[in-house]
Protein backbone atom coordinates (compact mmCIF):
# COMPACT_ATOMS: atom_id res chain seq x y z
CA UNK A 1 0.00 0.00 0.00
CA UNK A 2 1.42 3.54 -0.95
CA UNK A 3 0.35 6.44 1.21
CA UNK A 4 0.65 9.75 0.01
CA UNK A 5 0.37 13.23 1.34
CA UNK A 6 -0.10 16.94 -0.12
CA UNK A 7 -0.50 19.49 2.30
CA UNK A 8 -0.97 23.76 1.29
CA UNK A 9 -0.95 26.30 3.85
CA UNK A 10 -2.99 29.43 3.04
CA UNK A 11 -4.41 32.03 5.00
CA UNK A 12 -3.44 30.23 8.35
CA UNK A 13 -5.47 27.30 7.04
CA UNK A 14 -4.06 23.80 6.18
CA UNK A 15 -5.56 22.05 3.38
CA UNK A 16 -4.03 18.12 4.35
CA UNK A 17 -4.42 15.62 1.26
CA UNK A 18 -3.86 12.26 1.34
CA UNK A 19 -4.34 8.83 -0.57
CA UNK A 20 -3.83 5.37 0.65
CA UNK A 21 -3.42 3.66 -2.01
CA UNK A 22 -4.15 -0.62 -2.63
CA UNK A 23 -2.14 -1.93 -5.41
CA UNK A 24 -4.00 -3.77 -8.61
CA UNK A 25 -6.40 -2.08 -10.58
CA UNK A 26 -10.65 -1.96 -9.55
CA UNK A 27 -12.86 -2.92 -11.43
CA UNK A 28 -16.22 -2.84 -11.17
CA UNK A 29 -16.80 -6.06 -12.54
CA UNK A 30 -14.59 -7.69 -10.38
CA UNK A 31 -14.00 -7.58 -6.30
CA UNK A 32 -13.35 -3.66 -6.29
CA UNK A 33 -10.40 -2.62 -4.87
CA UNK A 34 -10.13 1.21 -3.23
CA UNK A 35 -8.11 3.71 -2.07
CA UNK A 36 -8.23 5.58 0.98
CA UNK A 37 -8.12 9.42 0.21
CA UNK A 38 -9.38 12.87 1.64
CA UNK A 39 -8.83 16.62 2.38
CA UNK A 40 -9.31 18.48 5.21
CA UNK A 41 -9.03 22.17 5.94
CA UNK A 42 -9.30 23.03 9.57
CA UNK A 43 -7.75 26.60 11.13
CA UNK A 44 -9.62 28.24 14.01
CA UNK A 45 -13.27 28.51 12.87
CA UNK A 46 -13.39 25.99 10.02
CA UNK A 47 -13.44 22.33 10.03
CA UNK A 48 -14.31 21.23 6.54
CA UNK A 49 -13.42 17.03 5.70
CA UNK A 50 -13.86 14.99 2.36
CA UNK A 51 -12.93 11.57 2.65
CA UNK A 52 -13.58 8.00 1.81
CA UNK A 53 -12.87 4.95 -0.20
CA UNK A 54 -12.39 5.38 -3.57
CA UNK A 55 -12.70 3.75 -6.77
CA UNK A 56 -11.33 4.87 -10.25
CA UNK A 57 -14.58 3.59 -11.54
CA UNK A 58 -16.96 6.35 -13.53
CA UNK A 59 -20.34 5.31 -11.98
CA UNK A 60 -18.99 5.71 -8.80
CA UNK A 61 -17.07 8.93 -9.01
CA UNK A 62 -19.82 10.57 -10.82
CA UNK A 63 -22.25 9.57 -8.08
CA UNK A 64 -19.72 10.83 -5.32
CA UNK A 65 -19.40 14.10 -7.32
CA UNK A 66 -23.18 14.76 -7.70
CA UNK A 67 -23.50 14.06 -3.69
CA UNK A 68 -21.04 16.65 -3.06
CA UNK A 69 -22.75 19.46 -5.39
CA UNK A 70 -21.84 18.11 -8.57
CA UNK A 71 -20.21 20.91 -9.82
CA UNK A 72 -16.73 19.96 -9.89
CA UNK A 73 -16.02 19.73 -13.71
CA UNK A 74 -12.77 18.24 -13.49
CA UNK A 75 -11.88 14.83 -14.14
CA UNK A 76 -14.00 12.63 -11.47
CA UNK A 77 -11.90 9.78 -11.56
CA UNK A 78 -9.42 11.83 -9.94
CA UNK A 79 -10.85 11.79 -6.57
CA UNK A 80 -8.10 13.67 -4.80
CA UNK A 81 -8.65 17.02 -6.86
CA UNK A 82 -12.21 16.39 -6.83
CA UNK A 83 -12.06 16.14 -2.97
CA UNK A 84 -10.17 18.96 -2.59
CA UNK A 85 -11.95 21.06 -4.97
CA UNK A 86 -15.39 20.81 -2.68
CA UNK A 87 -13.23 21.59 0.31
CA UNK A 88 -11.95 25.08 -1.27
CA UNK A 89 -15.68 25.50 -2.72
CA UNK A 90 -17.36 24.91 0.95
CA UNK A 91 -14.62 27.35 3.15
CA UNK A 92 -15.57 30.30 -0.04
CA UNK A 93 -19.07 29.43 1.47
CA UNK A 94 -18.52 29.87 5.10
CA UNK A 95 -16.52 32.89 3.90
CA UNK A 96 -19.08 34.59 2.09
CA UNK A 97 -21.78 33.21 5.03
CA UNK A 98 -19.57 35.42 7.73
CA UNK A 99 -19.72 37.74 4.79
CA UNK A 100 -23.15 38.49 4.89
CA UNK A 101 -22.77 39.42 9.08
CA UNK A 102 -21.84 42.61 8.83
CA UNK A 103 -18.94 44.54 11.14
CA UNK A 104 -21.69 44.86 13.73
CA UNK A 105 -22.08 41.10 14.17
CA UNK A 106 -21.80 39.94 17.98
CA UNK A 107 -18.12 38.12 18.99
CA UNK A 108 -19.85 35.32 19.74
CA UNK A 109 -21.33 34.56 16.31
CA UNK A 110 -18.02 35.22 14.40
CA UNK A 111 -16.25 32.85 16.57
CA UNK A 112 -18.36 30.26 16.16
CA UNK A 113 -16.83 26.91 13.98
CA UNK A 114 -18.63 25.83 11.21
CA UNK A 115 -18.41 21.73 10.75
CA UNK A 116 -19.04 19.71 7.92
CA UNK A 117 -17.37 16.69 7.50
CA UNK A 118 -18.42 14.21 4.70
CA UNK A 119 -17.27 10.28 4.53
CA UNK A 120 -17.69 7.32 1.46
CA UNK A 121 -17.59 3.96 2.77
CA UNK A 122 -17.97 0.88 0.65
CA UNK A 123 -20.26 -0.82 2.88
CA UNK A 124 -21.17 -4.52 0.89
CA UNK A 125 -19.83 -6.12 -1.75
CA UNK A 126 -21.10 -9.05 -3.97
CA UNK A 127 -20.51 -10.60 -7.23
CA UNK A 128 -23.50 -9.09 -8.56
CA UNK A 129 -23.71 -5.37 -6.49
CA UNK A 130 -21.77 -2.59 -4.42
CA UNK A 131 -23.71 -0.19 -1.79
CA UNK A 132 -21.72 2.70 -0.92
CA UNK A 133 -22.68 4.94 1.94
CA UNK A 134 -22.02 8.31 2.61
CA UNK A 135 -22.58 10.40 6.31
CA UNK A 136 -22.25 13.87 6.63
CA UNK A 137 -22.19 15.39 9.84
CA UNK A 138 -22.46 19.55 9.66
CA UNK A 139 -22.71 22.40 12.25
CA UNK A 140 -23.80 26.04 11.47
CA UNK A 141 -24.34 27.71 14.49
CA UNK A 142 -27.72 27.38 16.21
CA UNK A 143 -29.02 24.76 18.96
CA UNK A 144 -27.51 21.93 17.30
CA UNK A 145 -25.81 20.39 14.60
CA UNK A 146 -27.34 17.63 11.81
CA UNK A 147 -26.51 14.21 10.34
CA UNK A 148 -27.31 13.11 7.58
CA UNK A 149 -26.96 8.98 6.14
CA UNK A 150 -27.18 8.21 2.78
CA UNK A 151 -26.12 6.11 -0.37
CA UNK A 152 -26.14 3.84 -3.08
CA UNK A 153 -26.16 0.83 -4.41
CA UNK A 154 -24.57 -0.15 -8.03
CA UNK A 155 -24.75 -3.21 -10.20
CA UNK A 156 -21.73 -4.42 -10.81
CA UNK A 157 -22.69 -5.55 -14.12
CA UNK A 158 -23.04 -1.90 -15.94
CA UNK A 159 -22.74 0.13 -13.36
CA UNK A 160 -26.64 0.76 -13.41
CA UNK A 161 -27.60 3.02 -9.80
CA UNK A 162 -30.45 0.76 -8.32
CA UNK A 163 -33.37 2.68 -7.15
CA UNK A 164 -36.88 2.28 -5.69
CA UNK A 165 -37.87 0.99 -9.02
CA UNK A 166 -36.99 -2.51 -8.22
CA UNK A 167 -39.76 -2.33 -6.22
CA UNK A 168 -43.11 -4.92 -7.87
CA UNK A 169 -46.06 -2.46 -8.35
CA UNK A 170 -48.59 -4.79 -7.67
CA UNK A 171 -47.27 -5.28 -4.01
CA UNK A 172 -48.32 -1.81 -2.90
CA UNK A 173 -50.03 -2.95 0.20
CA UNK A 174 -47.31 -5.89 0.77
CA UNK A 175 -45.09 -2.42 1.35
CA UNK A 176 -46.91 -0.40 2.84
CA UNK A 177 -47.15 -3.21 5.54
CA UNK A 178 -43.22 -3.88 5.88
CA UNK A 179 -42.15 0.24 5.97
CA UNK A 180 -44.76 0.36 9.03
CA UNK A 181 -43.64 -2.41 10.76
CA UNK A 182 -39.77 -1.42 10.45
CA UNK A 183 -40.76 2.21 11.37
CA UNK A 184 -42.88 0.59 14.54
CA UNK A 185 -39.83 -1.58 15.18
CA UNK A 186 -37.33 2.15 14.96
CA UNK A 187 -40.14 4.01 17.34
CA UNK A 188 -40.61 1.36 19.79
CA UNK A 189 -43.93 1.07 19.66
CA UNK A 190 -46.52 -1.17 19.06
CA UNK A 191 -49.95 0.83 19.64
CA UNK A 192 -51.27 2.38 16.47
CA UNK A 193 -52.13 5.54 18.15
CA UNK A 194 -48.59 5.93 19.53
CA UNK A 195 -47.40 5.35 16.12
CA UNK A 196 -49.32 7.84 14.61
CA UNK A 197 -47.44 10.62 17.26
CA UNK A 198 -44.10 9.73 15.39
CA UNK A 199 -44.76 11.38 12.07
CA UNK A 200 -44.52 14.69 11.52
CA UNK A 201 -46.96 14.90 9.01
CA UNK A 202 -50.15 12.57 9.43
CA UNK A 203 -50.81 11.87 5.58
CA UNK A 204 -47.65 9.26 5.76
CA UNK A 205 -49.07 7.60 8.75
CA UNK A 206 -51.84 6.90 6.26
CA UNK A 207 -49.46 5.90 3.37
CA UNK A 208 -45.95 6.20 4.50
CA UNK A 209 -43.86 7.49 2.08
CA UNK A 210 -40.27 6.02 0.27
CA UNK A 211 -37.10 7.57 1.60
CA UNK A 212 -34.95 9.98 -0.51
CA UNK A 213 -32.45 7.95 -0.46
CA UNK A 214 -32.27 4.81 -2.62
CA UNK A 215 -32.58 1.03 -1.43
CA UNK A 216 -29.14 -0.01 0.21
CA UNK A 217 -28.42 -3.51 -0.39
CA UNK A 218 -26.70 -4.98 2.61
CA UNK A 219 -25.60 -8.68 3.83
CA UNK A 220 -28.60 -8.98 5.67
CA UNK A 221 -31.04 -7.31 3.27
CA UNK A 222 -32.47 -3.88 2.36
CA UNK A 223 -31.80 -0.96 4.12
CA UNK A 224 -34.56 1.65 4.58
CA UNK A 225 -32.98 4.75 5.44
CA UNK A 226 -34.96 8.46 6.30
CA UNK A 227 -33.34 11.56 7.31
CA UNK A 228 -33.75 14.12 9.94
CA UNK A 229 -37.34 15.63 9.79
CA UNK A 230 -37.76 13.76 6.66
CA UNK A 231 -40.74 12.09 8.28
CA UNK A 232 -40.19 12.42 12.03
CA UNK A 233 -38.98 15.43 14.31
CA UNK A 234 -35.59 15.51 14.98
CA UNK A 235 -35.31 14.17 18.07
CA UNK A 236 -37.19 10.70 16.89
CA UNK A 237 -33.32 11.04 14.97
CA UNK A 238 -33.05 9.10 11.46
CA UNK A 239 -35.80 6.77 10.90
CA UNK A 240 -33.84 3.83 9.90
CA UNK A 241 -34.68 -0.39 9.51
CA UNK A 242 -33.29 -2.85 7.10
CA UNK A 243 -36.01 -5.85 5.67
CA UNK A 244 -34.51 -9.25 5.47
CA UNK A 245 -34.06 -10.46 2.03
CA UNK A 246 -36.95 -13.22 2.58
CA UNK A 247 -39.42 -11.30 3.38
CA UNK A 248 -38.96 -7.98 0.94
CA UNK A 249 -38.31 -10.51 -1.73
CA UNK A 250 -41.89 -10.96 -2.70
CA UNK A 251 -42.17 -7.21 -3.51
CA UNK A 252 -39.22 -7.09 -5.62
CA UNK A 253 -39.56 -7.18 -9.46
CA UNK A 254 -37.13 -9.10 -11.63
CA UNK A 255 -34.84 -6.70 -11.60
CA UNK A 256 -34.09 -6.53 -7.50
CA UNK A 257 -34.69 -10.11 -7.40
CA UNK A 258 -31.45 -11.09 -9.50
CA UNK A 259 -29.43 -8.92 -7.34
CA UNK A 260 -30.37 -11.33 -4.41
CA UNK A 261 -30.39 -14.80 -5.94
Amino acid sequence: MKTTFNTIIAAAAAIVCYSCQNNGEPSIAASLQTDSIGCELKDSINTIHVAGDFAPVFTIAEWMNEMLGGDYAGDCLDGLKMFQFYVNKTKELFDAERASWGEDAPQDLINTEYIQERDFAKDCETDKYITYTLTTDYYLGGAHGSYEVSGQTFRKQDGRRIGWEILNNDKAEDIQQLLKDGLKEYFEVSDEEAFQSCFLNEADYYYVPLPKCPPLFTQEGILVQYQQYEIAAYALGLPGFTIPYNRIRPCLNITGQRLIE
